[in-house]
């Protein structure tokens, strides 16, 4: 397990990952914004 966690294959995809993942939501338009902060509250239960 160690040895694919250190493996150049995992690694690329980690940071494929991030990347794709920052640019989400750097690019998202404000309304897609409010929709994720909507959705996040009631994931974690912090809207009834």
């Amino acid at each position: 397990m160690v040895s694919f966690v250190k493996s150049d294959l995992f690694l690329r995809f980690a940071g494929g990952f991030a990347v794709g993942a920052i640019a989400m939501i750097m690019f998202q338009t404000p309304e897609d914004a409010t929709n994720l902060l909507t959705i996040l509250k009631s994931a974690t239960g912090l809207i009834a």
